[in-house]
């Protein structure tokens, strides 16, 4: 996915990806609200059985790059659902953002604009039965940079994406085509990503009545976008970081206009979701408690530009390991997951915002979503929504942990499916957890200029009124450093040995509430 720089070093937005180059972790509309009204959750990627969904289903939630595809139209494989949503002129949809890779996950790119689309549905014809290919589509909005961040970092740590029904859409079924386009690699021709996804929708109440709409310009899908648009063949990290220099692809947003219809045309809103609720809550298990005494140790790592199996960026050269094929493979990765997400929500629960960090590093702090600046101070972004917090999660398929905000008991569910603190997991205390360049973090296995550190770990685990010492741990720590930046990253890797001492293992560093799931001593042999 993200293309390794050998000529030139770029760097990456605060949210950037680092993930496996070909791993299936993009994304899919997975919510689509209507502010005051109803809200629809969209079928997964891939989903057998009926859609009772206005969002229409899709096979697949990687890109699309071929720009005469007819998946441009709605997404990979899509097909209508059996519902139409109903709104009214100037009512707001909210969109919801996610992938597959990890439960629940994320959004996971952060470069690029976010484009709307509408397009009035034949007379005669209904949206879940309209395919959308032939239709006349016209742009409703477009947004790029806030604040020098593309808006599309935003859906990284679980905010929401408005957009303002056009004020002056006379009654009758339209289809809304929203999409993402990811430009990290677009400065390379067929490199730019799109991620298009469709609604149906039933306007009413409009004082246009039934009339037939005018939109200026309009387009059709696939051909509104070509391979040397200025918008589409471009390196952003060359541009002015407030975005002034981007050109949006498709052309200006349309005037629309039908006889009777009031309203400013076709007046947009888009804004990154407020903020809900600020979670303060700290992510400590009550009912069990860890103390650790740690031997001191060295980590060296060179000043070069290192190459490692699993870490892929703008800002190194590197190559990647393949998403794991075999049961064993998947189960291991699954368990190494765990394992990082389990000794980072261990790290979150004493980080502090004048802790110092290493920059564009990202972590949870009291509960809130948090990202290392340049000047390696803790910077607080927006507070997760209601009912969820700031956790490092475990991702499914490939090797890495995704931090960001996240239901309690999905966090929980997910440590626990990973294998760790099954029947051949020891307790482990983490000792330096930092730096990632994004809101996805990996721990790397291997590292041509890495010299690995061992760490001795005593701990006393205490549950209820037991007290149990288990045997040391071993801790193997890689340390990555670009030659570009004093950036570096060190995450746990946790060696797998049997706890012989007798003595159930310990899930730790997920929520408050005492969970005996994650209590349990399994004997049932690997996971």
């Amino acid at each position: 996915m993200m293309k390794a720089c050998t000529s030139s070093i770029r760097f990456i937005t605060l949210f950037a990806l680092v993930a496996p180059h070909g791993a299936q972790a993009h994304g899919f509309v997975k919510k689509i609200g209507i502010l005051g009204s109803e809200s629809f959750n969209g079928p997964k990627p891939g989903a057998t059985g009926a859609n009772k969904s206005p969002i229409r289903g899709i096979t697949d939630q990687s890109p699309i790059k071929d720009l005469q595809s007819k998946d441009l139209v709605c997404g990979i494989g899509a097909t209508p659902g059996s519902v139409v949503a109903s709104a009214k002129p100037g009512d707001t949809l909210i969109y919801s953002w996610g992938n597959d890779v990890a439960e629940n996950g994320n959004w996971i790119h952060d470069t690029g604009p976010m484009i709307t689309y509408f397009a009035q549905v034949p007379t005669g014809q209904t949206a879940d039965k309209f395919t959308g290919e032939g239709a006349k589509w016209f742009k409703t909005d477009e947004v790029g940079k806030k604040n020098n961040k593309w808006v599309q970092a935003s859906l990284t740590s679980g905010a929401t994406f408005k957009t303002k029904i056009p004020e002056t859409l006379a009654n009758g079924d339209y289809l809304v085509r929203h999409e993402i386009v990811a430009l990290h690699n677009a400065e390379s021709k067929g490199g730019v990503e799109f991620y298009p996804s469709c609604f149906q929708l039933r306007i009413k109440n409009s004082n246009a009545g039934n009339a037939t709409i005018t939109a200026t310009p309009t387009l059709s899908f696939p051909g509104a976008y070509t391979a040397n648009d200025p918008g589409l063949l471009v390196n952003v990290f060359a541009q002015a970081p407030d975005g002034s220099e981007y050109q949006f692809p498709a052309g200006p947003i349309a005037e629309v206009t039908a006889p009777g219809a009031t309203g400013s045309s076709p007046n947009v809103l888009i804004s990154q979701s407020a903020s809900l609720v600020t979670e303060t809550n700290s992510i400590t298990a009550p009912s069990s408690t860890i103390s650790g005494t740690i031997a001191s140790t060295t980590s060296i790592s060179t000043a070069a530009a290192v190459t490692t199996s699993l870490v892929e960026t703008t800002l190194v050269s590197a190559t990647s390991t393949p998403v794991p094929t075999s049961t064993a493979d998947l189960r291991a990765v699954r368990l190494a997951n765990g394992r990082t997400a389990q000794a980072l929500n261990v790290r979150f629960q004493t980080t502090t915002i004048s802790d110092k960090c290493a920059p564009r590093e990202p972590g949870c702090i009291s509960g809130q979503f948090a990202v290392c600046t340049e000047a390696g101070t803790w910077s607080l972004q927006d507070a997760c929504f209601a009912g969820t917090s700031c956790f490092a999660i475990p991702l499914k398929n490939i090797e890495g942990t995704q931090v960001g905000c996240f239901p309690e008991s999905v966090v929980e569910q997910a440590i626990i499916d990973s294998g760790v603190g099954r029947g051949t997991e020891t307790v482990t205390t983490p000792v330096t957890v930092t730096a990632s360049t994004s809101g996805i973090l990996l721990a790397p296995s291997t590292s041509s200029t890495s010299i690995t550190s061992i760490v001795q770990t005593t701990a006393t685990v205490t549950v209820g009124s037991n007290t149990a010492s288990l045997a040391p741990t071993r801790v193997t720590t890689n340390t990555i450093i670009s030659s570009a930046s004093s950036l570096s990253s060190t995450l746990p890797t946790t060696v797998s040995e049997t706890n012989t001492g007798g003595s159930p293992a310990i899930v730790v560093g997920v929520g408050q509430k005492a969970a005996r799931r994650m209590l349990r001593w399994e004997r049932r042999g690997a996971y």
